[in-house]
Formats: C-alpha cells, sequence, structure tokens
C-alpha cells in the first residue's frame, strides 16, 4: 500500500492556492472554463414555435395533418377542427388588414389557390354535414387582390359557421353519424387547415419582410 503512494506528495508547492499563474501557460482549469463558457456562447438558441411554424415546409404540414387523422373519427373532434380553422381564418383576415401590406405576385397566386383550395374543402365537409350551402361573395374586377381574399375568408367563415350549427344540432340530439362519412369529414377539414396554416405562412413572411423594410412595429 505504501509504495502506491504519489511520490511528489510532499510537494506544497502543488497545493498553495495561492500559486501565481505563469503567464503564457494554459492549465487545464482554464482550458476547461474557456471550453465550457465557449460552448455555452456558441450553443444553438431553440427556435420559438412561431419560427418553427414559418419554417414548416409543405412536407411537414402534411406530415402533420395525417397524423392528426389517424385517431378514431368523432363529432367532438369535428367540432374542434372547426374552430382551428375558424381561429386560422380570423387571423389571416387580421393579417391581411395589416398597414402598407403589399403582396408580390408569387405570394397573390399562393394565397389565391390555397384560400381557393380550403375553401372547397370546407364546403366538401358542410356538404356531408348536410350544412346549407352559403351565398359567396360578389367579387368585382375592380377589387384589390387583398380585397379579393378578405371576401374569400368571410365566405369560408360563414360557411364554417352553418357547418358548426349542423354540429352542433346532431350533438345534442345525440345522433351517430357514419364513421365513413364523419372520417371524410375530419380529412376535408384537416386539408382545409393545412391550406391555411401554409397560407399563414406565406403572409407572416410578407409582414415580416414589411417590418424589416421599414423597421418600425406594425
Amino acid at each position: 500500500m505504501v509504495d502506491k503512494i504519489p511520490r511528489d506528495l510532499d510537494d506544497v508547492q502543488r497545493l498553495d492556492p495561492t500559486k501565481p499563474v505563469t503567464p503564457g501557460v494554459d492549465t487545464n482549469e482554464s482550458r476547461d472554463n474557456h471550453r465550457t463558457f465557449g460552448s455555452y456562447m456558441n450553443a444553438p438558441q431553440q427556435p420559438t414555435p412561431a419560427e418553427q411554424a414559418n419554417k414548416m415546409s409543405p412536407m411537414d404540414l402534411a406530415k402533420a395533418g395525417s397524423q392528426a387523422a389517424s385517431s378514431p373519427p368523432s363529432i367532438s373532434q369535428v367540432q374542434t377542427q372547426m374552430n382551428a380553422a375558424s381561429g386560422s381564418l380570423g387571423d389571416l383576415d387580421k393579417n391581411l388588414k395589416t398597414k402598407n401590406l403589399k403582396l408580390k405576385q408569387s405570394e397573390n397566386y399562393l394565397l389565391r389557390n390555397k384560400l381557393k383550395s380550403a375553401n372547397g374543402h370546407i364546403q366538401s365537409a358542410a356538404e356531408k354535414l348536410g350544412a346549407e350551402k352559403t351565398p359567396q361573395t360578389k367579387v368585382s374586377a375592380k377589387m384589390s387582390p387583398i380585397e379579393k381574399f378578405l371576401a374569400m375568408i368571410t365566405d369560408g367563415q360563414n360557411q364554417l359557421a352553418e357547418a358548426t350549427k349542423k354540429v352542433a344540432k346532431i350533438s345534442e340530439k345525440g345522433t351517430d353519424m357514419n364513421p365513413a362519412d364523419l372520417m371524410v369529414v375530419q380529412l376535408k377539414l384537416q386539408k382545409a387547415q393545412q391550406e391555411l396554416d401554409y397560407s399563414s405562412i406565406v403572409l407572416t413572411k410578407a409582414i415580416d419582410n414589411i417590418k424589416m423594410l421599414f423597421q418600425v412595429q406594425i
């Protein structure tokens, strides 16, 4: 046991807490502290939920939709999906009314197609539920692209409101819908939500570009 004691144990200078640090000498402790601090400063920051949403691709949205639609269909889930779609339409309506908002031709094209597709899915879901089809807003050639988008959003909200009333009546009566029909309704609403989410991404980036251009808080 004695042979295993280090020979330099009697070197008191090794244990001196006031031992000066020689300039130019990189001790293990200083290297460790520098590495720890450096790794902390250079560690990638976690994106916020808003940033994650903006970075979502159409493939990400489709994947999320397929996962959400994998659960058994039910009236309560349909109501939840309708509330989510209504909220997304409300957010789009608010963002489209942003001051000084100007959309590029490519953004106009995407929003027009996505909103048209979303409304089509909403109408299909409402028809499957037995809800009445609501009248469409009259659109004139003199209207700006943003005004036309707002009209499309209004049409979607009106149709959702009518479908929501129908679902409420079904729920109150306790009537069971055909599971296959419920599944179709859920899939249609999920596709509509994907289109609305994509529209929100396009619109959010357009608004961010305005903020960067004017450097003001909108």
